[in-house]
């Protein structure tokens, strides 16, 4: 059987799951995106802040929404553990 063929006949939500979960993984492992930016941060999500930039204090929400759903797709960088996650899903 071949990979195509085999990745085929996943059903649909645990192919889509399981591929997010690999680029997650992968843009993580080349520093596309940072592991410290998809986790789950309740004060990130919801609370306002007051930002310094340049000296110039303003208040802004900052709205990481992403965090609520980026948390489940990222197991940890490649290994043999990120390995194991993938074939028990």
């Amino acid at each position: 059987m071949s990979f195509e063929t085999w990745y085929k006949e996943i059903p649909i939500v645990t192919r889509c799951y399981l591929t997010i979960s690999v680029l997650t993984t992968a843009a993580c492992y080349f520093d596309l995106i940072s592991p410290f930016s998809l986790y789950l941060n309740y004060r990130l999500i919801f609370e306002k802040y007051e930002v310094s930039i340049r000296n110039v204090k303003t208040s802004m929400t900052l709205e990481q929404i992403w965090r609520v759903f980026t948390n489940f797709f990222f197991f940890g960088m490649p290994s043999l553990d990120f390995v194991f996650h993938m074939y028990f899903l």
